[in-house]
């Protein structure tokens, strides 16, 4: 084994499974579930979808609009990187799939504050996005987006939103997938035959490969709990729409974001709740999404006469994101913690150390997870990486993508950690906030 391969082994795709069987399970039908159950069938595999709320996208993915945005950076990064290949790839995937399911629209990202300003200049004057961005003046941007802009900022010609709901049925609807709604699964067993699922109701049948997308309930399961999963709440308001907010024709984002309204409301958001796992709506949640629509955008503020709107009279929802504390997802095969500790201790003595041992993965065990607000920028290549890990073939991103992504590399900083001890912490909150 060299030294490079010893070092990147916990980063390396599983082995090919050993059983010849084309049975899948996947636990979650959110966007990052019914996803992977559509790219596995879209390669032969038979796929059961468990969701334990009594229908699909009862989660993080059932808010009525969400928005396809890349986040970019000036500065090159493996986040940046999977943001601008997973933005290009929904716009071309979503084009493709039924017509007026995707709403091209266009997005206008506005600065609210200095430093959103310098970022976004950094941003035009590294030269890398001219095919998906243009800087424009506030006064292009008010004939694009239909209300008085008062700022210069950012065109994105070909994001847009969609009906996640409707993007997942729409991602399920596929011979090759059978969902089962009201179905919790609460434990995973390797047999011989493949894994079994343990439910309230009975075991189900065994599976060669699960896949574990079920967003911040991933590591309720015994085999994903090492994972640093957490949560993050979020509060949407509806907005009832005015003839003067009718004329909003694109989706602007800067201290939140608003959507074109769809049967006389217009989507807005979202909070930010850490450490808060209250499912209902909060007056002051829509107190905060009202005034950041007030700093991003005065002109729709005033079409829309929020100064009259009072904050309890307005309707919502609360969803969770998953995010991890680098804010990549987590996306590939999950090994056995504890043997990995076992077998690879001595990076806790050097980092660098040289480990003649193979990975224990949990053969056809694999997670995807960990999307944040970024689930329609990265769920759908997310899936297709999975995907082709899962069959054996070449994946659609370079390998350090994929290997940014990979669940290893939690288990193995844990033990780096121990031999090269940091103060620094995962700041609470990711620069990103504002996506959904």
């Amino acid at each position: 084994m060299t030294k490079d391969n010893g070092y990147k082994a916990w980063l390396r795709p599983a082995p090919p499974l050993r059983s010849s069987g084309k049975k899948a399970l996947v636990i979650g039908a959110g966007l990052a579930g019914a996803a992977s159950a559509r790219a596995l069938a879209e390669r032969n595999w038979n796929v059961i979808v468990t969701e334990r709320y009594p229908h699909p996208a009862g989660g993080a993915s059932g808010n009525p609009q969400a928005m396809l945005y890349a986040r970019l950076s000036p500065f090159p990064s493996p986040l940046s990187r999977l943001l601008l290949e997973g933005y290009v790839y929904s716009i071309n995937r979503l084009n493709r799939m039924k017509t007026g399911l995707y709403q091209p629209c266009g997005l206008i990202q506005l600065p609210v504050k200095d430093g959103e300003l310098r970022y976004q200049q950094q941003l035009l004057a590294c030269g890398q996005f001219q095919a998906i961005l243009a800087a424009r003046t506030r006064s292009e941007l008010s004939r694009l987006s239909g209300i008085a802009i008062n700022r210069d900022g950012i065109w994105f010609p070909q994001a847009g939103w969609i009906n996640p709901k409707a993007l997942v049925a729409e991602l399920l609807d596929h011979p090759g997938i059978q969902l089962r709604e009201r179905t919790l699964v609460t434990d995973l067993r390797r047999t011989q035959d493949g894994w079994i699922a343990g439910t309230p109701q009975g075991e189900m049948a065994a599976a060669q490969v699960v896949v574990v997308a079920c967003g911040h309930h991933s590591c309720q399961l015994q085999q994903t709990a090492h994972l640093p999963l957490r949560s993050i709440g979020g509060q949407i308001s509806m907005i009832p729409a005015t003839k003067a907010s009718s004329a909003l024709q694109t989706v602007l984002c800067g201290r939140g974001y608003v959507a074109p309204a769809v049967d006389g409301q217009h989507t807005l958001g979202a909070s930010f709740r850490l450490r808060d796992d209250w499912p209902g709506c909060r007056p002051q949640d829509h107190r905060d999404n009202l005034h950041n629509l007030m700093e991003t955008a005065p002109g729709l503020a005033r079409a829309l006469e929020l100064d009259k709107l009072k904050s309890h009279w307005l309707t919502g929802r609360t969803s969770f994101r998953c995010t991890t504390p680098d804010y990549l997802p987590v996306v590939g095969p999950v090994m056995d913690v504890l043997r990995f500790r076992d077998s690879f201790s001595l990076l806790a003595k050097n980092a660098r150390s040289v480990i003649d041992s193979q990975v224990p993965w949990l053969e056809g065990l694999y997670i995807n997870t960990g999307h944040g607000s970024r689930g329609l920028t990265t769920c759908l290549l997310a899936s297709d990486i999975l995907a082709s890990q899962i069959s054996g073939e070449p994946g659609p991103v370079h390998e350090d993508i994929s290997a940014a992504l990979h669940p290893g590399r939690f288990p193995a900083r844990a033990l780096i950690r121990q031999s090269h001890p940091v103060r620094q912490k995962y700041p609470e909150a990711a620069p990103d906030r504002v996506e959904l």
